[in-house]
Order: structure tokens, then sequence, then C-alpha cells
């Protein structure tokens, strides 16, 4: 007997959802190179109350750990400036300014706003410039250039209690770091055991122009002012 799989519905994608897929097309044809690591954020979350505590003290503005990590991302890009690139036609184009692209879910669309010069901000504009992109997102008011010159994208996924994962590279970049959940274990300090919080990054990277040893020092390196950030935020 021939059966059929029965249909529920059809319905056409929506421009964004066209053009993600475009760009999934196109993601396809990159060699990619996955690299994970776990970091102890427990003195993040420490200063991150402290950074709201004063902020909202003179205005009114939440200060979430995803700000933090978008600050420390762009610091440690300009260190590891290579990662901050594309690849076309044979040509490794490193830029200059470091535009950090945040995947924002709506409606079950996926949009990347942009903010620009993320390495030159103060963690209190971070957050400002943030908090207006998921509004204009929510609101469809997002323009051309909220949505573009992006040069590395950020995503993070915590918040569904994904716990470690890899996100796929958004062309033309060169590089995408996924963002887990905040979790709790224990861990051996100076020989006690005590309860650590801590989060996973996975890091996605065109392996034409970032090679593993690269993306390795720069994961490093954020590794390390995550659980430094008195060296950043100076509170």
């Amino acid at each position: 007997m021939d059966e059929k799989i029965k249909i529920k519905s059809t319905k056409e994608l929506t421009s964004i959802q066209k053009l993600v897929a475009a760009k999934m097309i196109s993601a396809t044809n990159i060699p990619q190179l996955f690299q994970n690591v776990k970091v102890d954020t427990t003195h993040l979350l420490d200063i991150k109350d402290e950074i709201k505590k004063k902020i909202l003290s003179a205005e009114e503005t939440k200060i979430t750990y995803t700000d933090l990590l978008i600050k420390i991302t762009a610091i440690a890009l300009r260190e590891y400036i290579e990662i901050n690139s594309t690849y076309s036609d044979g040509k490794h184009i490193i830029y200059d300014d470091i535009n950090i692209g945040l995947a924002i879910s709506i409606d079950n669309d996926l949009l990347v706003a942009t903010l620009y010069e993320a390495d030159k901000l103060e963690i209190s504009d971070i957050a400002r410039k943030r908090i207006e992109l998921v509004n204009k997102a929510r609101n469809h008011k997002l323009s051309l250039s909220d949505v573009q010159n992006n040069t590395i994208t950020l995503t993070n996924i915590g918040m569904y209690g994904i716990r470690s994962t890899y996100a796929i590279i958004n062309p033309p970049q060169a590089a995408i770091l996924a963002i887990g959940e905040i979790y709790s274990e224990p861990a051996i300090i100076d020989n006690k055991v005590v309860s650590r919080s801590f989060i996973e990054l996975g890091m996605s990277v065109d392996h034409r122009i970032v090679n593993g040893v690269l993306s390795a020092k720069f994961l490093q390196r954020v590794t390390h002012l995550i659980e430094n950030p008195e060296n950043i935020f100076n509170i």
C-alpha cells in the first residue's frame, strides 16, 4: 500500500529566513574549525553585580553578562586582530574596526545586529546599545546600518539551558563565538572543594585564514580576561 506522510502545514519563508538560508548555503563552502573551552566565571559574575549596582545608581541601564562578554571579546580581538577578518578571492582581509555582531532571536527569526567599534565602548554604552538593538528588532525597526558591517558574531543560547554548542559561521566573517549557560559545579581551590560558576565557549573559525593555534590563543586570552575581569572593569 502506498502511504503518504500527512502534511500539517506549509508556509513561505520570511524574507529574513530566506536571507539566513542563503547565508547557510554559503557557509557550507567554508572549511570550519571548532574549538571549545570551559571558563570559570565566578569573578566575572561578582564584577557584574558590582557594575550593575554602580550604573543603576546613576542611570536606568541593566547590565548583563552578555555585555561583559561583548567587551571582553572585543578586547581580545584587538590583540588577535587576524581573526577580525574575511576570506575573499584568495586574500585574507583583516578589518581594523571591531564591530561585534550580536545574534538576536525574534519570532523564530534570527537577526545579527551590530555594535560598532565595541572595543572602544564603555560597558554602559554597550548595554544601552544592546537594549536599543533588541527593542528595534522586537518592533521590526532595525535599519540596514543596524545589521551590516559586523566583523564577528556572538550568539548566546545559555538562556535556553544549552551548556555547550558550536555555531555556523555567519559569512563573510571568519569566526563566531557561541556562549552556553552559566552553571555551577564543585572545583578544587587552594586544596578545598568549593562551588564555582562556569560557562563553555564554542569557537568556529574559517580554517582557510584562521588556523587552530591562532584560534586557541584567542580563546586562551578570552578565558584569561573572563577569569580576571578586574583587569578590565574598574570597580
